[in-house]
């Protein structure tokens, strides 16, 4: 083979690679994708903190926190579930597919995800190609990446692997 045919064939290869295995995303299933991430980051955030002020009342303290660290769990993997399914069927949602706000609310649920060192470890990837100078997504990227490097310090202290 020659030498131009080479660089032809590896341009070709390169492009093939390169491109997208997801499908286009149309404006009606852009619309449910953003109401969809909408729904993740409010009920994420709803359970990001303190329990309620009534959940308080009605539980007492005490079994107001064992209610709400249950019900925050179940929030959680359930959002990663979500996100999964999302992932799986677009791709990594970043700015070009929903927009910078929606782009934040899809990463949320990835951040939280410190159960499942796997799933983060491929976003991380997956950000890794959105991320040609787009610095939100590189500051999202770090805090992903210390993230993992704190459970892995996590694991080795307390003798897990």
């Amino acid at each position: 083979m020659k030498f131009y045919e080479k660089i032809l064939l590896s341009g070709i290869i390169l492009t093939v690679v390169s491109c997208s295995s997801y499908k286009p995303i149309s404006d009606s299933e852009r619309e449910k994708i953003i109401s969809e991430l909408s729904y993740i980051r409010n009920i994420d955030q709803e359970y990001a903190s303190l329990p309620p002020k009534e959940m308080m009342e009605k539980y007492g303290e005490k079994n107001a926190w064992k209610v709400f660290e249950t019900k925050r769990d179940s929030v959680g993997k359930d959002n990663q579930s979500r996100i999964k399914r999302l992932y799986a069927q677009y791709g990594y949602l970043g700015f070009k597919q929903v927009g910078e706000a929606n782009a934040t609310k899809f990463w949320i649920s990835i951040q939280h995800a410190d159960d499942d060192v796997g799933f983060q470890r491929t976003m991380l990837k997956a950000m890794k190609k959105k991320s040609v100078r787009r610095m939100p997504i590189k500051m999202n990227m770090r805090c992903l990446k210390t993230g993992l490097l704190s459970i892995q310090v996590k694991s080795k202290d307390s003798g897990l692997r």
